[in-house]
């Protein structure tokens, strides 16, 4: 079998591409390149196309921190198609603290949420996301701008999809 009827036979079973699809056949390929491709291949341009994404808490001595720039409360990111969720999870943290000194243990998995995104155009995706919470070693890790703690009162700036998870991590049901 050619590579090409390999990835036609994996997108017709599936009836969406799927990490394991992406990661074997699309791995150096964007979104819309792998659009394109269905297209040209007689595919669905819009057909799901799965992604794991990782979101992480940053808790400090003085609570749940936030930036203060845009209020956004996750650090997060895409896991790369040639990295483990630990490792995707680490690389974002150094990334976005400015630090290089993570490692796997200060990170606290807390759950797994899959969700849908339709984009107006009808694109449709899938997202696999992984939530940690970071270890209390770290005082507080935004060297790349300012911070502020989030309170239970700050809950409407969260998007809808994190609420839940935030308010059990404000109200201590996740340690």
């Amino acid at each position: 079998m050619d590579y090409t009827t390999a990835i036609e036979k994996a997108i017709k079973r599936e009836g969406k591409i799927t990490i394991q699809t992406r990661k074997r056949f699309f791995s150096n390929l964007t979104a819309n390149s792998i659009r394109d491709w269905l297209e040209q291949h007689g595919f669905d341009r819009h057909m799901p196309i799965e992604f794991e994404e990782i979101e992480i808490a940053l808790f400090c001595s003085i609570g749940l921190l936030m930036k203060e720039s845009d209020n956004s409360l996750m650090l997060w990111g895409g896991v790369l198609s040639n990295e483990k969720i630990s490792e995707g999870a680490i690389r974002i943290l150094n990334d976005e603290t400015g630090r290089n000194d993570f490692e796997p243990k200060d990170l606290h998995f807390v759950d797994k949420y899959c969700h849908i995104k339709m984009d107006k155009n009808g694109d449709q995706s899938i997202f696999a996301t992984y939530r940690f919470i970071v270890s209390n070693r770290f005082a507080c890790i935004y060297p790349k701008g300012k911070t502020k703690v989030m309170e239970l009162h700050d809950i409407y700036m969260v998007l809808e999809h994190q609420q839940y998870f935030v308010k059990k991590l404000l109200t201590g049901k996740i340690k």
